[in-house]
């Protein structure tokens, strides 16, 4: 005890512990008559009780408080653990679209704030991604289907003395339904051959396909027009459940006479520019589009060519034109552009009245596909290279123009 007052004797008030005692001491030093400190008076009191009590409360309450802030920071980390798994799933989502994967899901909550809002826009982000994948891989397909389409058409056209002929074909989309054709029958005649199909894209290159067999198909065996088509009709119309149809004319040229027997399956007339420089079209023959129903009769027309005459295959693509003030380019727009295009080749010929229709329609956006071939009568007694040579071959033409399915660029 003496030790411990020691220790504290220049403290007014102290705590001094001695032995196993807790001791609070007040020390009051007393001054003399010339105020100088004579004494000092000590007054101590046995607190160990209330010493260690109020300790123990003491430790109790800093671990109180130690516990509550580890629960309070506890629970700031779960709460922004879960407020930031959205944007977690955020990022995953935007780095694995960064790696071109978009059939990744970011799975959060519905939110209406920030992380919300930029979730639905990373959603949407991912979706358009998805729609612009899916979009690329459809344009493959169709430049697949185009490719396909221009390789089923003619590419190399008749070199002969007799004749010369050509042909071209735009479509308004990346595969059309309007096709051309043109071959050797087995008895040494030319099989001409312009169609339409009643649809554009895809299902109208598809049905193209089907009709430009059957008729090439069915022609070697029956060459004849009306029989030709009444066949072809018969077959196309069978479990036709698209309900589609094509229009169709069918000609058999024979180059020696200049004789030209056709029928015509609802297509447009060809026009004859003779050589005075008039036009005028072939008379129809009343016959149906082929596909609309079976056992049809088709009738037959013939004519004969004189040297000089020029005969144009179209289809409606080109009359039915129309410009930016819905004026109709027509048959009359068709008539000027071979009458004023003259005694051209006949590549130069397409390729002009092409252009015609071009320039009409200005700006306005083409919807339908444009054909056209153009056959050149020379005569049947023209002079050969060699008397042995065949009626004609095949040469390919040049100039393959964007846009087109034909060996003679429309463009």
């Amino acid at each position: 005890m003496a030790k411990a007052v020691a220790a504290a004797r220049d403290e007014p008030f102290s705590v001094v512990r001695a032995a196993d005692r807790v001791f609070s001491l007040v020390r009051l030093p007393v001054n003399d008559l010339l105020a100088r400190p004579s004494m000092t008076l000590l007054a101590s009191r046995d607190i160990t009780a209330a010493y260690w009590r109020e300790r123990l409360l003491g430790g109790l309450s800093q671990s109180l408080i130690a516990l509550a802030l580890a629960f309070a920071v506890g629970v700031l980390y779960w709460y922004m653990r879960r407020s930031f798994r959205p944007l977690n799933a955020i990022i995953g989502a935007l780095n694995a679209l960064a790696r071109g994967d978009t059939g990744i899901v970011a799975r959060y909550p519905a939110r209406d704030d920030e992380i919300g809002r930029l979730a639905g826009t990373v959603e949407a982000f991912r979706q358009g991604q998805q729609a612009r994948g899916q979009l690329l891989a459809f344009r493959q397909e169709l430049d697949m289907a185009a490719r396909i389409q221009r390789s089923i058409l003619p590419s190399t056209f008749p070199v002969a003395a007799e004749f010369s002929l050509a042909a071209c074909l735009q479509t308004a989309r990346e595969v059309g339904g309007d096709f051309y054709d043109f071959f050797t029958l087995p008895d040494g005649r030319l099989a001409l051959i312009v169609a339409d199909v009643s649809d554009k894209g895809l299902a109208a290159a598809l049905f193209m396909a089907v009709a430009r067999t059957a008729l090439r198909s069915i022609a070697m065996i029956v060459p004849e027009p009306a029989a030709c088509l009444a066949r072809a009709n018969d077959l196309l119309s069978a479990e036709n459940d698209a309900a589609m149809f094509v229009t169709v004319f069918y000609g058999v040229f024979d180059p020696a006479s200049g004789r030209l027997r056709y029928a015509n399956g609802g297509h447009n007339p060809p026009a004859l520019l003779d050589v005075s420089g008039q036009t005028r079209f072939l008379e129809g023959t009343d016959g149906m589009a082929l596909g609309v129903m079976s056992e049809i009769a088709y009738a037959e027309r013939d004519i004969t060519l004189t040297p000089g005459d020029c005969l144009l295959l179209y289809t409606d693509g080109a009359t039915d034109a129309i410009d930016e003030r819905a004026r109709v380019f027509a048959t009359d727009g068709l008539r000027e552009a071979l009458e004023s295009a003259g005694e051209v080749a006949v590549d130069e010929l397409v390729r002009g009245i092409a252009a015609r229709v071009q320039q009409f329609a200005g700006n306005a956006p083409q919807f339908d596909d444009i054909t056209l071939m153009a056959l050149r009568y020379r005569g049947g007694d023209a002079p050969r290279a060699a008397a042995a040579a065949p009626a004609f071959t095949l040469a390919p033409q040049s100039g393959v123009g964007e846009g087109t399915l034909s060996a003679v660029a429309c463009r």
